[in-house]
């Protein structure tokens, strides 16, 4: 049979198959629809990304100088703490600093003051700006007591009465100098602070213990 003359006879006619879509379930009396959720805008921080943030920022107000401050150069905030200024104690972490003692004072003094205790112990505070302020632990058993060189003159007669015990151990104190004078700015009103003890441990290596408390 050749294919090309055959009659196949006639072609029965296709009908489009029609699919039938599931429903769409319907909501519950008194319930909404489920709504598609869209998606949460990121929040910003105050400033636009890009050149508007740029914008924005050079719009920004002028930080004003202080009262009887000269205006800095552009770009530089300028402040002082000299105004109204007073020093605090134990608002940041403080760090225990060392004050290592001798049992002569090596000629330190001019004159020394008539002590109570059998022996003395003699030190010195090195100030970060170079100023030293020598000192003499007098160990009487009635309580000990440190006298200070405040004028820084070799003479322990002329400096007031003596920084008596104020702690529960062998000596705890506080040793208190003019703050214009250990910073050198005149104007500055207050007290520059240390706390100084002694424990067990501090008296064993011959020392004392000290906190900055300004």
């Amino acid at each position: 049979m050749n294919w090309l003359t055959h009659d196949p006879g006639p072609v029965s006619e296709t009908k489009p198959v029609q699919r039938k879509l599931p429903s769409q379930p319907h909501p519950a009396p008194g319930r909404l629809a489920p709504v598609q959720k869209e998606h949460a805008r990121r929040p910003t921080l105050g400033f636009e990304s890009g050149a508007r943030r740029e914008r924005q920022i050079a719009k920004a107000p002028a930080v004003a100088p202080m009262e009887g401050e000269t205006n800095a150069e552009e770009g530089e905030l300028r402040l002082s703490i000299r105004k109204g200024f007073r020093p605090v104690g134990f608002r940041i972490g403080v760090v225990q600093q060392n004050l290592p003692l001798s049992n002569h004072s090596n000629r330190l003094f001019k004159q020394l003051p008539d002590f109570d205790g059998p022996s003395q112990k003699y030190g010195v505070i090195r100030l970060a700006a170079g100023q030293q302020y020598r000192f003499v632990l007098d160990t009487d058993p009635a309580g000990y007591r440190l006298y200070l060189d405040r004028n820084r003159n070799g003479d322990l007669t002329d400096d007031g009465p003596a920084v008596e015990n104020r702690g529960k151990g062998r000596f705890a104190g506080i040793v208190s100098l003019p703050l214009g004078r250990v910073t050198g700015l005149r104007e500055l009103e207050g007290d520059y602070e240390h706390w100084i003890f002694a424990n067990s441990q501090s008296w064993q290596e011959n020392a004392l213990r000290y906190y900055s408390r300004t």
